[in-house]
């Protein structure tokens, strides 16, 4: 009966042994996962960021395209009148310092610093485009819009359109990047 006592105590100790070790595997398993997920966690985080920021820059050339470029079209060509382009002009750039605001205030705030700084003289133009673009609705002077328009919209314009696609492409590199540490740590 001792033998039959003993033995069963040494399997005992087996069974008990066995479980504690499948109890550490799954403990290290589950660890290794929750790690992970709060890693992808952080990952799609930042790829919200990244299209939330791609959304807005687009937003902004929208409203220079739909807005301002298309009723200085209107209004040069004679389309639309003054009076409805000086009505639609305030208001095209209320939205856009609106959404400009709003851009940079979703950045993270290194990011933030640093693409205020890229933008600023592309900023300064567009701001010097809509003043310009407010006296000549306000004189009704086509010829001098058409010599505007011919001469320095492009050029007053185009720095932020460079400067769009410019952050655009920053933006989807570092999808991609963060996609590729998703996939990685999956």
């Amino acid at each position: 009966e001792v033998k039959t006592v003993m033995a069963g105590q040494k399997i005992n100790a087996r069974l008990t042994l066995t479980n504690i070790i499948q109890i550490a595997a799954l403990v290290v398993i589950g660890l290794l996962a929750y790690i992970g997920m709060n890693r992808i966690d952080a990952i799609v985080v930042d790829i919200n960021q990244a299209v939330n920021e791609e959304t807005s820059i687009g937003r902004l050339g929208d409203i220079l395209h739909n807005e301002l470029l298309a009723t200085v079209n209107r209004v040069a060509r004679g389309t639309e009148n003054w009076e409805q382009g000086s009505a639609v002009l305030p208001v095209a750039k209320t939205r856009f310092q609106e959404n400009l605001k709003n851009y940079f205030d979703a950045l993270r705030p290194g990011d933030r610093a640093t693409l205020q700084s890229q933008y600023q003289a592309s900023l300064d133009n567009i701001d010097a485009a809509f003043a310009e673009l407010e006296q000549l609705f306000t004189a009704r002077d086509r010829t001098r819009l058409n010599l505007f328009i011919s001469n320095d919209l492009d050029h007053l314009l185009q720095p932020f359109f460079k400067n769009q696609a410019n952050s655009v492409e920053r933006a989807q590199q570092r999808s991609a990047q963060d996609l590729q540490t998703a996939i990685r740590t999956t």
